[in-house]
């Protein structure tokens, strides 16, 4: 096997932890960068941590290009959000392809990237999606809201940027609009508008070769940390691959001619019988841990995709346990705080939210980050939890005195 021993993680995210769970058993695994919640550097699968800046910044690519020139053992990144796979688009040897990354071909990581280019991608794959209108420019805006009709949703064209300080901004009225557009700059990115789609989140987990799908897992997405369902993944479980799901997403794969791992997003209205395309992303979702107890390796088959090694079939499993169940204990605790006290919830709903939340934890396959063979990160976040709880409880009776 020509898997090389060095693996760089960039971003410290909690979909980084199965990373090196999956991966530190047979290869050392190196942090790039210790800042971010999830301390996935106390993982014992965590061999060292290399110092770099957020992939965001500017003085990224330089430091990562000088960083690689230095050490003598190549290593593979592994890009874990979508900032870092921007900054990568950025560094000569990924570009040209000198240092292996595990992630698509950059012109793919860019379309995947471009909000805009997925919508028009999938319309012409005619790939099911709620209606949309693309805008450059806020006096563009009503128009085309007047055209796709109330309720519906503004988001950016970009991935990395937000509609009105939001992934997608809701729009009940033009009366609504009209006032937010009064009080608001003009914004950096183009915009797209799209009618509310129905139905809950499904993701299909896959990995491609030169366009060709080879593996693929679905998910659905029970509950997330809003209580509308808009937010991160706090529970989900396995279910048997759909027709229409896998036919999707190899057009996507085919037409992209995709080479990596990935997921692409639905949303399914069991009721009505409808699909709607949300997105294809060059990277495993932050839930993609749900894939490990149907028997998933991807952190496996996206290093020999990307070093050019055969994939192990017991990687890639043809058939999988559908009922298999994620949860974040952390995110679903936190987004009932966070509701509660911005009175988003009703008290009938706190107990719910609860009850399903203690449900969810004790009925999980699997945690997103918690593991008994690895304690240490889950602990180290719930330590900072408390003592940013207990920091924030000794100042309020500070403040009433004043």
């Amino acid at each position: 096997m020509r898997c090389p021993t060095k693996i760089l993680i960039l971003g410290n995210y909690r979909n980084a932890l199965t990373v090196a769970r999956q991966l530190g058993k047979q290869h050392q695994v190196i942090l790039g960068g210790a800042s971010g919640g999830s301390r996935v550097g106390q993982s014992r699968f965590i061999a060292e941590t290399w110092p770099l800046p957020d992939a965001g910044s500017d003085d990224f690519a330089d430091t990562l290009e000088s960083l690689l020139q230095r050490i003598p053992d190549d290593p593979v990144l592994f890009p874990i959000g979508d900032v870092e796979l921007y900054g990568l688009l950025s560094v000569p040897s990924i570009v040209d392809g000198t240092v292996k990354a595990v992630m698509p071909q950059p012109e793919v990581v860019a379309v995947c990237l471009d909000k805009a280019a997925q919508v028009d991608l999938a319309h012409n794959l005619r790939i099911p999606q709620a209606d949309y209108r693309k805008v450059t420019q806020l006096s563009e805006l009503q128009d085309a809201v007047r055209e796709v009709g109330c309720p519906c949703i503004i988001k950016s064209d970009h991935q990395l940027s937000r509609a009105f300080g939001s992934k997608a901004y809701p729009v009940s009225t033009l009366d609504e609009l009209a006032a937010l557009i009064d009080h608001e700059p003009e914004q950096q990115h183009g915009l797209i508008v799209q009618a509310v789609a129905t139905g809950l989140r499904h993701n299909v987990y896959f990995a491609a070769d030169r366009g060709r799908l080879v593996g693929a897992m679905e998910a659905r997405v029970l509950r997330t940390d809003i209580f509308d369902g808009s937010g991160y993944t706090v529970e989900s479980k396995s279910v048997p691959l759909s027709d229409a799901l896998r036919q999707h997403t190899e057009s996507l794969v085919e037409t992209l001619e995709y080479h990596g791992i990935g997921n692409t997003q639905f949303l399914v209205d069991r009721e009505q019988g409808e699909i709607s395309f949300l997105e294809i992303s060059p990277r495993m979702g932050a839930a993609y841990a749900v894939t490990v107890p149907c028997g998933f390796d991807f952190a496996q088959a996206g290093l020999g995709l990307a070093v050019g090694d055969p994939l192990r079939p017991e990687s890639l499993p043809r058939d999988y346990p559908s009922g298999r169940r994620l949860a974040w204990s952390f995110g679903d605790l936190a987004g009932l705080i966070n509701a509660a006290r911005r009175r988003d919830i009703r008290t009938s709903q706190i107990l719910l939210w609860l009850w399903c939340s203690i449900r969810g934890a004790v009925s999980a396959d699997i945690h997103t980050t918690w593991s008994w063979r690895d304690p240490n990160p889950t602990l180290a976040i719930a330590f900072a939890a408390v003592r940013n709880l207990w920091n924030f409880a000794s100042r309020a009776p500070a403040k009433r005195q004043q």
